[in-house]
């Protein structure tokens, strides 16, 4: 058992102590506040994810829609113009109809050409008769005058067999047995190709 001394001098043993004082001179007051759950922190992290949502649903979205509706008034116009040019093409049947018409065909190419026929007869055959009827058929042509002599009318087929665009001639007439008398005639000419004729 431990026994206490009592004539122990505690002040003496207390002087004995070494004093010690404190080097500290200055004092840290900085108190750093853990802003992490005040309401202003939260609205501002709220913020910043809108703000993230937004640009995500701006690129992922919202573009494209608009490109989709660009697309989509592209289709109109191109639907617009498709429209017009099918409008423009229903004529086509009466347009290509009357160009057929119009334009000659290869078996018409192969015809002699009908207007320098028809400048044949009027230089050959005019001035000196009165002509009647011309009727041209294919390579046919069938002309009836009269006001001629049987010379004359001679004179009028050597005229014509003269020219490249007549092959042969056959003349029917209806003459008197006078020399001088006029007479009525039926020419068939028969005409030489159209490709032939214009080589020539």
């Amino acid at each position: 058992m431990k026994t206490v001394n009592w004539n122990l001098d505690i002040g003496s043993a207390a002087r004995k102590k070494r004093r010690t004082y404190p080097t500290k001179t200055t004092m840290n007051l900085y108190f750093r506040e853990n802003r992490g759950t005040k309401p202003a922190t939260i609205l501002l992290y709220v913020l910043f994810v809108l703000v993230l949502l937004l640009a995500a649903g701006k690129f992922l979205v919202l573009d494209r829609v608009l490109a989709v509706d660009a697309l989509e008034d592209e289709a109109v116009r191109m639907e617009s113009q498709t429209a017009s040019v099918m409008a423009r093409l229903g004529e086509y049947p009466a347009v290509l109809e009357e160009y057929t018409r119009l334009a000659p065909t290869e078996r018409e190419r192969a015809l002699t050409d009908r207007m320098d026929v028809l400048d044949l007869i009027d230089e050959v055959i005019r001035p000196a008769a009165h002509i009647s009827q011309v009727t041209i058929q294919d390579q046919q042509v069938l002309v009836e005058f009269s006001g001629v002599t049987l010379v004359e009318t001679a004179d009028i087929v050597s005229r014509l067999e003269a020219s490249p665009l007549v092959a042969r001639t056959t003349v029917d007439t209806a003459a008197s047995e006078e020399d001088r008398a006029t007479v009525d005639v039926d020419m068939l000419i028969e005409l030489s190709g159209g490709e032939e004729a214009a080589q020539e």
